[in-house]
């Protein structure tokens, strides 16, 4: 396409800053800052996901943060619910871990962006797991103490009465 105000066989010069760059066929990147020594379980698709995050563009420019919402983000992983990077990205974490996930363009908002992500940006989450679980998991009970001499045990339909504290995996405490 030629303009008027470029003279035919002219020499231009262009001068240009990189903000990224990646292959479409790049995959996400995983960088493990912080793996817990006990890690009795690790994520695998359908598991609900509770987690904290930073995002930002590969030049550390912010663009969201469940810490400023003082919330984790919540979600099913593994099935479609986030981007297609950070679906495989929470798949083989233990509770309490901290990792970096880069993710490709492809895998994440692709050319067009959203909101205050640019089209074709690279995205960076650092990310904290704080708990999750699978709706088809089954209870897990520890005894922390049971009398020596416990001979009646408590049966279905019986009443109890007793004195509890109800907690997230992470300690937080719910309910007293």
């Amino acid at each position: 396409m030629a303009r008027k105000d470029i003279p035919g066989q002219a020499s231009l010069v262009f001068d240009v800053a990189l903000l990224d760059l990646h292959n479409p066929k790049d995959s996400i990147s995983i960088e493990n800052k912080v793996v817990p020594e006990n890690c009795e379980r690790i994520s695998q698709s359908g598991d609900f996901l509770r987690y904290h995050y930073n995002g930002t563009l590969l030049d550390g420019t912010l663009f969201d943060s469940s810490y400023s919402r003082n919330r984790t983000f919540d979600t099913y992983i593994g099935q479609g619910y986030v981007i297609p990077g950070m679906d495989e990205g929470l798949l083989g974490v233990c509770i309490g871990e901290k990792r970096r996930i880069v993710v490709p363009p492809h895998l994440g908002y692709g050319e067009e962006g959203r909101g205050n992500i640019p089209g074709s940006a690279v995205l960076v989450f650092d990310i904290h797991v704080i708990d999750f679980h699978n709706p088809s998991d089954s209870i897990s009970i520890t005894s922390h103490y049971k009398p020596p001499d416990c001979s009646v045990l408590s049966k279905k339909g019986d009443y109890l009465k007793y004195h509890y504290n109800a907690s997230l995996l992470d300690g937080t405490l719910l309910d007293s």
